[in-house]
């Protein structure tokens, strides 16, 4: 992943602990379900955007629906119920949405249209 512009070190240190986590997790797909494998990418979608790194938060929303298709319609709710932690995450990720629709909607739109969130 090529990282650029007005990047700190913390937020560079935190980019290539985001790239760590998804390679673990990309190694243990045969032993993780799709849905839970689409959870762990949710959280890696927050953790991109919390560092300001939307295009890699999206490139994960599509992971997300080809890894398990029609997540966000069929497991989400479920995972919200099951973890109050995760619903937390998926609730400020929420509003992560709103700003981007907002303010970069020609960068966002594409990707929320892709996965057909409800």
């Amino acid at each position: 992943m090529k990282i650029f512009g007005d990047v700190t070190d913390t937020e560079k240190s935190a980019a290539a602990e985001i790239e760590e986590m998804e390679n673990i997790l990309n190694s243990n797909k045969r032993k993780l379900s799709s849905s839970r494998m689409a959870k762990g990418y949710v959280c890696l979608v927050y953790e991109w955007y919390r560092i300001g790194m939307e295009e890699e938060g999206n490139r994960l929303l599509l992971k997300i629906e080809q890894v398990s298709p029609n997540y966000f319609q069929r497991h989400l709710h479920k995972h919200m119920a099951e973890d109050k932690t995760y619903e937390d995450l998926i609730k400020n990720l929420f509003v992560q949405f709103v700003f981007l629709l907002t303010n970069k909607p020609q960068q966002f739109i594409p990707v929320f249209t892709a996965i057909r969130a409800p």
